[in-house]
């Protein structure tokens, strides 16, 4: 089965494997473990990105804003036992995204660089204790990072904490070399 339209009348049997692509143009194939016909909501299992064995990413996708769903195979009528969800982890997971968005957007506002934004999202993967302070990013309330954000660009706030800065300036060289950033220039 096949569909050009994914908000068509289909339904989808828990275990089928299935290949989605969105309106974006990201392709997500896995098991099916939940279909909500109502809310047209196609719960997907697939493998961790993290790469951690006995660990899956699990995926909500709106087919409303699916382009097209292909099954790959059906699955077979069964009863399937879910995995234990620890609602504490998803809970302060959701409160990192939910700050992470929080701090974009305020950054944005305050006319901070794509980059800057970008530069601040890296970090804050790393360590969540940073903050705008302006269109700085302020860094475990010690490391200051100006624009246009390299590593040579961060300062210890009070002058002191030289671990700390030593730190940071390797997450930011860390963000300009995987990035390909030509600007980036090694500390002295």
């Amino acid at each position: 089965m096949a569909s050009n339209n994914a908000t068509s009348n289909e339904f989808f049997s828990m275990g089928s494997e299935v290949s989605c692509v969105t309106y974006l143009g990201e392709k997500i194939t896995g098991e099916v473990i939940a279909f909500d016909y109502q809310t047209k909501t196609l719960v997907l299992k697939h493998p961790s990105t993290s790469g951690k064995a006995n660990t899956n990413n699990i995926s909500l996708l709106n087919l409303s804003n699916v382009s097209d769903i292909k099954v790959l195979k059906e699955g077979a009528d069964q009863d399937f036992e879910l995995c234990a969800i620890s609602h504490t982890k998803l809970r302060k997971r959701l409160n990192q995204e939910i700050q992470a968005k929080v701090n974009m957007a305020q950054g944005s506002s305050m006319g901070v660089t794509p980059d800057g934004l970008k530069v601040f999202a890296f970090i804050f993967k790393t360590i969540e204790q940073c903050r705008w302070n302006d269109k700085s990013i302020l860094v475990m309330d010690e490391v200051l990072i100006n624009p246009p954000y390299r590593s040579e660009d961060c300062i210890a706030k009070d002058g002191k904490e030289a671990k700390a800065l030593d730190h940071v300036r390797k997450i930011v060289e860390k963000y300009h070399k995987d990035h390909g950033n030509i600007r980036q220039v090694q500390a002295t």
